[in-house]
């Protein structure tokens, strides 16, 4: 029989505090069924807390034609906003917000939308003052 190669998506996974943090809405409820336990509703995301259960996810989502990515390197995904400008379109696609003094940091889902919060008035994290919290590096 012979085997064919499937494309699939790619899911950025970013690791704070011994979690492992991922944002995606799935088409197919079976998959947000399967994944529900790791669900965050308040924080519109899913965390993973051990190596084990992220194998456990990672399994899930691979039969589901979804690859997980664990990012090493999280300051390419993040974005510092002034605190009074709109920033509604920028949430929607982070997997972190944090306040930082007057400003927010978030952690992009990927690296579109990275560009489309700068579009919206965000600045690179690594164009600014601004640092990493030690739980996010």
């Amino acid at each position: 029989m012979p085997a064919f190669d499937v494309d699939r998506d790619q899911i950025n996974v970013f690791e704070s505090n011994d979690t492992y943090l991922f944002k995606q809405y799935f088409d197919n409820d079976d998959v947000f069924e399967k994944l529900r336990q790791y669900y965050n509703p308040d924080a519109y995301r899913f965390e993973v807390s051990t190596d084990n259960d992220l194998e456990t996810v990672e399994d899930i989502l691979h039969e589901h034609f979804y690859q997980i990515n664990v990012v090493d390197d999280i300051e390419p995904y993040c974005v510092v906003i002034d605190r009074d400008q709109d920033h509604s379109t920028i949430l929607r696609n982070a997997v972190v917000r944090l306040r930082q003094g007057g400003q927010h940091l978030f952690v992009m889902n990927d690296q579109l939308s990275v560009d489309q919060a700068i579009e919206q008035g965000a600045t690179r994290l690594t164009e600014t003052d601004t640092r990493l919290p030690p739980d996010l590096q």
